[in-house]
């Protein structure tokens, strides 16, 4: 028997971005159908406040959080403009697709040497209360790099990004899980998930923390070879057990 933690558990979704000419929610009415949707799994963002994520670039970047489930964008959105004019980053509100400038409501700020071709840097971004910042590093609200104060609030239903002027862009945006734990029987090669009021839960939970002590930083990724993992980890996405990173 395998005994697995959802708890911590990372699933890391990669994608690649390039968009041709001078793009961003300031400039293009219909911009969010030219971003790449990150929440491949469908998971449920309902709450979710901060993003934790990793980008390889040699220009600009975008990050574009939006109001409506379907990414439509005549919404309420964020937008993270990374690199801007090179050594400038703006975060944006945009109230609607119609560019009149009021509209919209900004802050800006300088963040030189943000660029790396070779090599993925950290980043977060967090809109709790509509206060919206971006950071380095994998902690969130730690090496705050700017803010955008007092934007009207709403909650984010869909996350798109995307890199413009033809600059290529590769992301590693991170995924956490919600703390339920699942299991695999080798007998009958089938996954299930443990109920808490199940006798047996503290015996599952120990089995786990003494057969797994390193389950909390395993990355979940689409291409792992491990078929027993990959089982357990189709599981926990078929039954919505995963949330992103708060």
């Amino acid at each position: 028997m395998i005994y697995f933690f959802v708890e911590g558990v990372h699933i890391t979704t990669t994608v690649s971005t390039q968009v041709n000419g001078k793009v961003g929610s300031w400039f293009t009415p219909d911009v969010m159908d030219l971003t790449i949707d990150v929440n491949r799994y469908k998971l449920d963002l309902s709450g979710i406040t901060s993003l934790v994520f990793k980008l390889k670039r040699c220009g600009r970047a975008h990050v574009l959080l939006s109001s409506s489930d379907f990414r439509i964008s005549s919404e309420p959105m964020y937008e993270i403009d990374i690199g801007f004019d090179i050594y400038e980053t703006y975060i944006i509100y945009r109230a609607d697709d119609s560019l009149d400038s009021d509209s919209r409501i900004f802050s800006k700020f300088l963040t030189p040497n943000i660029f790396n071709c070779t090599v993925y840097l950290p980043f977060w971004i967090s809109w709790a209360d509509g206060d919206i910042k971006l950071g380095t590093g994998i902690v969130v609200d730690e090496n705050v790099l700017g803010y955008l104060t007092n934007a009207p609030q709403f909650e984010v239903k869909a996350i798109g990004v995307l890199t413009s002027y033809g600059m290529l862009g590769s992301w590693r945006i991170q995924f956490e899980g919600t703390g339920d734990i699942i299991k695999y029987d080798r007998g009958s090669d089938e996954v299930e998930q443990v109920n808490p009021n199940d006798v047996d839960y503290q015996i599952y939970k120990k089995n786990v923390e003494h057969d797994f002590v390193d389950v909390r930083t395993y990355g979940f990724r689409p291409n792992d070879t491990n078929d027993k993992l990959l089982l357990m980890a189709k599981f926990a996405f078929d039954k919505e057990l995963f949330v992103c990173k708060k």
